[in-house]
This record gives structure tokens, sequence and C-alpha cells, in this order.
């Protein structure tokens, strides 16, 4: 009997932690696997021609206007996975906004209205302090 304790604390616990770890992992892997792209993440850039004849896409500049860490980082990255050009990703220095707020130079409202709808953003002509070339977009959540 003396040996079963020895057993049971060596053997069985180690094994019966590691069939938990690789039944969550694996139930982890399957519903990350499984999921579907939702409707927002369809939203591909705007692609205009320049007078050279260029194909190109508005950049974007990716600012935080929220008290969250890292999160304009964190939807640049989100913006790069779905073809979108990030030019700067920094903090939002304007006037506090109730709203995600995607800011568009003229001639870009098409891809401004695209870029809004994956955060269900608001849009708005840029003001003279901003890019005249490049998307503008604040997040605040």
């Amino acid at each position: 009997m003396s040996g079963q304790p020895n057993f049971m604390n060596r053997v069985f616990k180690p094994l019966i932690v590691m069939i938990g770890t690789v039944l969550i992992m694996g139930t982890v892997g399957y519903g990350l696997f499984s999921l579907k792209p939702s409707d927002s993440a369809s939203q591909k850039p705007q692609v205009s021609q320049s007078t050279d004849g260029k194909v190109t896409i508005p950049e974007v500049i990716v600012l935080n206007a929220s008290s969250t860490p890292g999160l304009a980082r964190k939807r640049a990255e989100e913006l790069k996975l779905q073809n979108w050009t990030i030019s700067t990703i920094g903090n939002w220095t304007g006037a506090p906004l109730d709203k995600t707020t995607v800011y568009f130079p003229s001639g870009t409202e098409e891809s401004a209205a695209k870029l809004a709808k994956v955060f269900s953003a608001d849009v708005a002509p840029a003001d003279s302090s901003m890019s005249d070339r490049s998307l503008t977009l604040v997040i605040t959540k």
C-alpha cells in the first residue's frame, strides 16, 4: 500500500493534467478554426487610380482616443489583415470623441465609408490639421 500514493503523485495526477490540457487546447483550437469571417471583415479598401494610371489605396492613420493602452496598434493589426495599409499608429490629441470616427480627405469618401463599416464608426471630412492623403481612424473603444 505504501507504493500507491507514490504512483498517484508521480504518474496518475500528471497524466490527468496532461489529458485535461490536451482536451482544452483541442476545444479552443477547434473553436478558432471553425470561426467564420464576419461581414465587417470582408470590407476591402477602395482602390482608385491616380493621375499617372497607378492603382492606389488610401493609407490609414490609426489613433487611440481611448484610455486603453495599445488599442490603436491592435486595431491597426486587424486592418492589415484586411489589406489596409497603415501609415501611422499613435494617440489622438484632439477633442474627446463619443464614437470611433473615420476622417477622410477629399476624394476618399468611398474608402472612408468602407473603413467606417468595419468599426461601426462615424465618417467626417478631415480638417486642415489632418492628412490630405490618408484616412484618419480615431478609435474610442
